[in-house]
Formats: C-alpha cells, structure tokens, sequence
C-alpha cells in the first residue's frame, strides 16, 4: 500500500491582526501624539524631551525636558496640557515604560 506524499503549503506572508487605518486628523485635539528624544549633554550627563504634538495643527503643546521623566510626571504634565488646552479625543503614544504604567490609568 502506497501513502500519499505530503505537500508543503508556502507560508502566508504578513499580518494576521485587523486591517487598521490610520486617518489623519483635521481639527485641533482630534489627536496628540506624545514621544520621547533622548541625549546627552557635553558632560555625559543624559536628558529626555516630552514632545506633545497636535497632529490637527501640527503645533506643539508640550514640550518638557528633564533628566528623568518617570510616569507619575507624564501624568501631570499631560493634565496640565489639558487644563491648558481642552482634551483630545485620542492620545496617540509607543508601548514605552512612561507610557504604560498606572500612573496614567488615571
């Protein structure tokens, strides 16, 4: 008795995960995108930029530098953009440690 050969089936190439679009906002505090620069000064000593930016006007609404910037800071400054500024119906962020801790559950 003969078995049948096996046949390899080529791989699927991309993504599994749902097709996302992005739209790009067209009025101020559609979205804020928020990021990190990090470098050093001459002294060796690092330093880290917040940048908030109004993606609908592409202006600045935050930027903040200081040697450390851990989540608990985000979270005031953020707030205190929104006191400022009204809130934005999105926040656009990475997955970075600032990010995603409880402090900005709140």
């Amino acid at each position: 008795m003969k078995a049948w050969p096996f046949v390899k089936r080529p791989a699927e190439r991309g993504s599994r995960r749902p097709d996302c679009r992005v739209t790009s906002p067209t009025r101020a505090n559609e979205r804020w995108s928020l990021d990190f620069v990090s470098d050093q000064l001459a002294n060796g000593q690092r330093f880290r930029i917040l940048n908030v930016v109004d993606d609908g006007t592409r202006g600045c609404v935050l930027s903040s530098a200081l040697t450390s910037i851990p989540g608990s800071t985000v979270a005031r400054l953020r707030a205190d953009a929104i006191r400022e500024r009204g809130k934005p119906q999105v926040l656009l962020t990475d997955n970075g440690p600032e990010f995603t801790g409880r402090a900005l559950d709140q």
